[in-house]
């Protein structure tokens, strides 16, 4: 068994003609996805459940973690300007996210048209601070 991040499998309720959705919580060793079943009190594969539709990755699904500092540039041009960013969205795949205050500065959202994230503390490499990467390092000790 393989553990599953980031998936759901959607059902359709026969009974009300409406949706439902399960956390996919791993994959068995042929591949399916499996999902708790609350009847049976085990995993079971999702595509053998009574009305199975498909399966969907949860993009919204991830861990967030502090802004630390971090800024960016929306938009570009005349129209950009410099935002805080709040929080990192971590998705299941690993990939980063910068999320913003919207425009309101009350609630949380991403924006498509950042050109540049950037420190505050971020500096430029001097001549000085490059090294010659090609050389294994010189021993300076004992």
């Amino acid at each position: 068994m393989i553990p599953a991040e980031g998936y759901i499998a959607h059902f359709k309720d026969e009974s009300t003609g409406g949706q439902t959705s399960e956390h996919v919580i791993a994959w068995d060793e042929e591949g399916y996805a499996l999902v708790v079943s609350p009847k049976a009190g085990r995993l079971v594969r999702a595509a053998d459940q009574i009305g199975f539709e498909r399966l969907e990755t949860n993009l919204h699904r991830g861990h967030l973690v502090p802004g630390g500092g971090w800024m960016a540039t929306v938009g570009k041009g005349a129209a950009s300007k410099t935002v805080a960013v709040v929080a990192w969205r971590i998705g299941p795949d690993g990939y980063g996210e910068p999320l913003f205050l919207d425009s309101d500065d009350f609630g949380v959202t991403t924006v498509t048209d950042w050109y540049r994230v950037w420190h505050p503390d971020q500096r430029k490499l001097a001549a000085s601070d490059e090294t010659d990467r090609r050389q294994p390092p010189t021993d300076t000790g004992s």
